[in-house]
């Protein structure tokens, strides 16, 4: 099939669209995620982008090696929260059989647990921050500052 120039210049500029549609779609999206104690939240875009790390007062108690750690699984658990996020806002655009086809290409998730509302996402509604496994004593940080996100 032989096509117009015209004809490629206009499919070109659709899927433009689209594609701006879609990056303005996921643009809002987030995942946070705060370790039990409160040492460590993280706010992280779904393109996998850290927006935001808070670390407690008393963070560099757990030592330079310990606290990357946990930084770390702090940030994957808040990316794959937005992963997931990403996922459910594509959804009614791309249909349940390719947006699950993409769920099943990704990496698996490191292990955490929702909080609160745990059925929020099955609503529909948002679901909230996700916890760490506890890794030691401590005090959790006034929750005015980590729900700011």
């Amino acid at each position: 099939m032989i096509r117009d120039t015209g004809t490629l210049v206009a499919a070109a500029h659709a899927q433009r669209e689209v594609t701006d549609g879609i990056e303005r779609l996921l643009d809002p999206v987030t995942g946070q995620a705060e370790d039990p104690d409160g040492t460590v939240a993280a706010l992280v875009g779904a393109r996998g982008e850290l927006r935001d790390l808070w670390l407690r007062e008393d963070a560099a108690g757990w030592g330079p090696e310990r606290l990357g750690e946990l930084i770390v699984q702090t940030a994957q658990a808040a990316a794959h929260q937005a992963t997931q996020r990403a996922y459910d806002a594509l959804a009614p655009l791309l249909g349940d059989t390719i947006t699950a086809a993409m769920e099943g290409i990704g990496p698996t998730p490191p292990p955490c647990a929702p909080t609160g509302d745990a059925d929020a996402r099955g609503r529909g509604g948002r679901a909230s921050d996700v916890r760490l496994p506890r890794h030691g004593a401590g005090h959790r940080p006034d929750r005015a500052r980590t729900d700011r996100w």
